[in-house]
């Protein structure tokens, strides 16, 4: 129900600042170069918006936030003119012309001010939010494909030797979100581009193994990757893949049992 409000809010949203979202997704269409890793980011958190998008959206929160912030700050500024709190206040000493100028025209100077020091505060700081928050949502995302990562290979383990091929695998991987959560989306991810976009196994895996946050997974698909340019699809391969990485979890827990410092691909075990 919460999810429903917060959608029907941001479409309401959308068509109240339309005019101002459109020349600013023009904008940054012809700067997308310079955020390219934004764009590794989005796709990295599942986030189906263009970068372009995702920015003229920022910068229109920004300004919404902004003007607020001001508006707040002049409301402050109003409330302290009124009730006599900026008459309390002493001028700074040894500031010649201009402390004596503020100490004469506080009212005026903190209603010009504040406003704008709070408008800005707030509209800066809601653009870096929004700058990073597909940064954060990749991160979590990585967690949580760590967590389920040992229990996917198992399970693809387990249909390679039943026979299946490895792109079947994957299909009945993706098929089980329920149990198997980010990993089933991931392998999704691959069979989409097959279904719906036509690529074939070789680009879509390619493709997986380079916007997936997790460098386990990254590590799994390029493995894959190298296995079918080989020219071998079988079971034996999908063995192979998975003995490779229980070989790589395994040597992970050695290196905890050493005391030294895990690799980057075994660091989410650790």
């Amino acid at each position: 129900m919460a999810t429903t409000e917060q959608s029907e809010t941001q479409r309401w949203l959308v068509r109240k600042t339309a005019w101002l979202y459109e020349p600013l997704r023009r904008f940054f269409a012809t700067r997308t170069d310079r955020h390219l890793g934004l764009r590794e980011q989005l796709n990295a958190a599942r986030m189906p918006v263009t970068v372009e998008a995702y920015l003229a959206r920022s910068a229109v929160l920004a300004i919404i936030t902004g003007v607020l912030g001001a508006g707040i700050g002049l409301a402050i500024s109003w409330w302290a003119a009124t009730t006599g709190v900026l008459s309390t206040l002493s001028g700074v000493s040894g500031t010649g012309a201009l402390g004596r100028f503020v100490s004469d025209n506080r009212t005026l100077v903190v209603s010009l001010v504040l406003p704008v020091v709070s408008g800005t505060l707030l509209a800066v700081g809601t653009w870096y939010v929004r700058y990073y928050l597909p940064s954060q949502r990749a991160t979590a995302r990585a967690r949580r494909l760590a967590l389920v990562y040992p229990s996917g290979v198992t399970y693809m383990y387990a249909l390679s030797r039943g026979g299946l091929d490895i792109v079947e695998i994957l299909r009945r991987l993706a098929e089980d979100e329920e149990t198997y959560g980010e990993v089933a989306r991931e392998a999704a991810l691959v069979t989409n581009q097959m279904d719906y976009l036509g690529r074939d196994f070789l680009q879509a895996l390619r493709e997986a193994s380079e916007v997936t946050p997790s460098p386990l997974l990254s590590d799994f698909f390029s493995d894959l990757l190298s296995i079918v340019e080989s020219g071998d699809r079988s079971t034996r391969s999908s063995r192979i893949s998975a003995r490779t990485l229980y070989r790589t979890r395994a040597r992970c827990r050695r290196s905890i049992w050493n005391g030294s410092n895990c690799s980057r691909r075994c660091t989410s075990h650790c």
